[in-house]
């Protein structure tokens, strides 16, 4: 006699093997419908990543010897580390620069970390600037400083 409120397990039947293999079955099919819709997705080589849609910001980042994405998603407010971002139709991934920096050509940011206020990071980019570039006008510094913080 069943007892009430506990599951009781499944008889055993010819049926019930039949529908676990048709079960697995469908499983496999789905799966390989899956690997092949993400085997036609375009892949697009790229170090930044806007998508408005999704809310998150994703820019390339060189950790522990890889390339890979540190992405923002706003919605939650957190960063996560991807080695590609799947979007629709599209598969991004970072731009493979190894050479670039094994000889210091471009160097790309290892982490992620808090500026500070909007005022702080102004003055810390507008001295990066000023002690690399000599400009012609001092109002060049600033208005270049606002170039960096807008793009």
């Amino acid at each position: 006699m069943p007892i009430k409120g506990k599951e009781q397990p499944e008889e055993v039947t010819d049926e019930t093997k039949e529908k676990k293999v048709k079960d697995k079955e469908v499983e496999g099919e789905v799966r390989k419908i899956v690997e092949l819709k993400e085997k036609e997705k375009e892949v697009i080589l790229t170090p930044s990543l806007f998508d408005y849609n999704n809310n998150l910001l994703a820019e390339q980042i060189y950790k522990d010897g890889k390339f890979m994405f540190a992405v923002a998603d706003y919605d939650s407010n957190k960063v996560d580390f991807r080695e590609e971002i799947v979007l629709e139709d599209y598969i991004y991934k970072p731009i493979p620069a190894k050479t670039l920096m094994d000889k210091k050509v471009v160097l790309f940011p290892t982490g992620v970390s808090e500026y500070g206020n909007t005022e702080s990071l102004f003055k810390d980019v507008r001295s990066f600037i000023y002690k690399y570039w000599d400009a012609k006008k001092p109002s060049d510094y600033d208005l270049s400083t606002y170039y960096v913080l807008h793009s």
